[in-house]
């Protein structure tokens, strides 16, 4: 099925990301299948985005936070959240962006 085959794809991009070889555009594919109506979808891309944050570290992170966000501004969604605080975990304490975050994931949940 189309369902499969998307978790399928998530599940591969997301040992690629472990090994360090993803894709760069694997985190925006990730974020516009937030809204998959298919759960095991959603968790696997959600497993995969999560790879992609802590596979890249700092690199890309204002575009992860900002990708997340405007997520989570079309529709709330628990996933967008947890992505969002995946992201979030790799803000040093006194980056002036961790406030802001914090009061959108307060928002989200």
């Amino acid at each position: 099925s189309k369902a499969r085959r998307r978790r399928r794809a998530a599940q591969l991009l997301a040992a690629l990301c472990a090994a360090g070889k993803a894709p760069g555009d694997a985190f925006p594919w990730v974020v516009s299948k937030l809204d998959d109506p298919d759960d095991g979808v959603r968790s696997s891309v959600v497993q995969l985005g999560v790879a992609c944050v802590d596979a890249d570290g700092d690199d890309g992170l204002a575009v992860k936070i900002k990708a997340c966000e405007d997520a989570l501004a079309k529709a709330t969604s628990c996933e967008a959240v947890t992505l969002l605080g995946a992201a979030a975990s790799h803000l040093a304490p006194d980056d002036v962006r961790v406030a802001d975050v914090a009061d959108r994931l307060g928002e989200g949940l």
